[in-house]
């Protein structure tokens, strides 16, 4: 995701290749299908003005978001992406490892060497941890006050 990126061309490949169809990145992003396909149609770069069917800046935005982790999720490692859930949870909003573990319900020394042993953790246990952290950031996301 540190690379230009080209919006309506990652857009075409996750639609064409991956199959994933324009009614659920619409359903996603508020967007209807039929600008979506006239987003990806329409520029190189993939903009058309909103009054002739083109996409607003904020679905723009909301589209492109979404682009960029739909095309970027294989490339992150799982424990990298692990890692990044603990520091949010941790870092940005201040959960105590011990109270995190206790919710998602592991325990604590499991999280403190996280870092370095996810790939040596059993895939059951690597697996309930990233699904849990996920479900909690999730969580969070639905809880926290909109912008």
């Amino acid at each position: 995701m540190t690379e230009k990126q080209d919006v309506a061309h990652e857009l075409r490949h996750i639609v064409e290749v991956d199959g994933v169809p324009y009614d659920t990145i619409g359903a996603i992003t508020g967007t209807t299908p039929e600008k979506l396909r006239s987003y990806v149609e329409t520029s190189p770069n993939g903009f058309a003005d909103p009054a002739d069917g083109g996409l607003s800046p904020d679905e723009g935005a909301r589209v492109s978001v979404l682009v960029a982790h739909l095309s970027a999720v294989k490339e992150i490692p799982d424990a990298e992406r692990v890692e990044g859930m603990l520091a949010v949870l941790t870092q940005t909003f201040g959960f105590p490892v011990d109270a995190l573990a206790s919710v998602i319900g592991v325990e604590a020394a499991v999280l403190d060497d996280l870092a370095t042993t996810f790939d040596d953790l059993p895939a059951t246990v690597r697996t309930a941890v990233a699904l849990r952290l996920s479900f909690l950031v999730n969580a969070i996301n639905l809880a926290s006050p909109t912008s």
